[in-house]
């Protein structure tokens, strides 16, 4: 089976890839065969930089109050995510996001907007303010601003980053992995990841988790409720003088 449900789409969903073949992506094997498939598409290979996964420092948190379908209880539940942002590697890209959260601004944040793609064992994506489908959305820049770099890796659940169309297309849209997909290094820039107190605390985690059963492996939404960010904002450090 091709790691590539279809080739990379000209508007801003996330590479097409279908769950099944994402939980094969786990062994070494299937994670080289991955990596080929990526670099065979129609894309030139230049924007394939070189990535790092040495830690990264997070200075600035956000977060959202997510509305959802309970996967066991079917109920509308709401549950706050908490995020840091790696400005110390990708400024640019972080303060974009940051931004966008604290923006009240008529369809120009992620208040109010959806998670309408969400691809269970793969990641849930968002940030599309102005269409809602993943055909829009826009950055603080401009319509669209570059790859900031590739220094941070997608190894694990939780992991922030950001949807794209190819180089240097970046907007508003973003994801959020649900576990490793370190075959999207050095396409998608990695900007911050869900806060964990330690590597056992999986609390937000455990959210995500919840979320990602709203979606299917084609990433059509099935449960009743469209994930929605209701809320969204800046966590200040209240320790700051």
């Amino acid at each position: 089976m091709s790691f590539l449900a279809r080739s990379l789409p000209t508007t801003l969903p996330l590479l097409q890839f279908s769950s099944s073949v994402l939980r094969a992506s786990s062994s070494s094997s299937a994670a080289s065969s991955a990596s080929s498939a990526l670099r065979s598409l129609s894309h030139s290979n230049a924007h394939l930089r070189s990535f790092h996964s040495s830690p990264a420092t997070a200075t600035i948190k956000t977060f959202f109050d997510v509305k959802f379908s309970d996967p066991d209880t079917k109920q509308a539940v709401q549950e706050r995510i908490e995020f840091e942002l790696f400005d110390d590697v990708v400024p640019k890209t972080a303060e974009n996001f940051r931004a966008l959260c604290v923006s009240r601004e008529d369809k120009f944040g992620y208040k109010g907007s959806y998670f309408h793609r969400i691809i269970p064992g793969f990641m849930i994506q968002g940030g599309d303010f102005t269409r809602g489908n993943g055909t829009g959305g826009k950055s603080i820049y401009g319509d669209r601003f570059p790859d900031e770099n590739f220094k941070l890796s997608h190894k694990g659940p939780g992991y922030l980053s950001m949807a794209n169309a190819g180089p240097n297309t970046n907007g508003s849209q973003f994801f959020i992995t649900t576990t490793e997909t370190s075959f999207l290094d050095g396409r998608h820039v990695v900007f911050g990841k869900v806060v964990q107190k330690d590597k056992n605390d999986n609390k937000y985690i455990d959210i995500l988790k919840k979320i990602e059963k709203s979606g299917s492996d084609q990433g059509r939404i099935t449960a009743d409720i469209t994930p929605q960010i209701v809320d969204c904002g800046e966590i200040k450090d209240e320790t700051a003088v």
